[in-house]
């Protein structure tokens, strides 16, 4: 198996597709087709990575201010696990354990790049 950052680079230019639907519009099930059908892998974001590089499109935030971000939802604390509603997605944690390690390894300067990072590890734990 690779490293992640000679994965990263082999898959960069490669095409990335996006399922878009709301809950109900058979977005699972295409996005299950792709797996079992064409041995694809599916990141099931729910917008967190998605609406993190919007932000930082927008001006509004720095990409790392944007990865802390993402990794506080992926891994949060025990404290707000517990005590504090929203939405958490401590539940998808285990396809970017050890993602932390590699964000300095990788030059993340648009948006683009911030996304396709965390959809390249996911991809590339699987």
């Amino acid at each position: 198996m690779k490293d992640f950052v000679s994965f990263y680079q082999d898959m960069r230019y490669k095409p990335v597709y996006f399922i878009l639907g709301p809950q109900g519009s058979g977005s699972n099930l295409t996005s299950n087709l792709f797996i079992k059908v064409f041995g694809c892998e599916a990141v099931r974001d729910r917008s967190l990575i998605f609406n993190a590089a919007v932000r930082f499109i927008k001006g509004n935030s720095s990409i790392q201010k944007e990865v802390d971000y993402v990794i506080a939802k992926l891994f949060p604390y025990a404290f707000n696990k517990r005590f504090f509603g929203g939405k958490h997605y401590h539940h998808q944690n285990k396809n970017y354990i050890g993602i932390g390690q590699f964000v300095s390894q990788v030059p993340m300067k648009s948006a683009e790049d911030f996304a396709y990072f965390f959809y390249a590890y996911h991809a590339w734990i699987n």
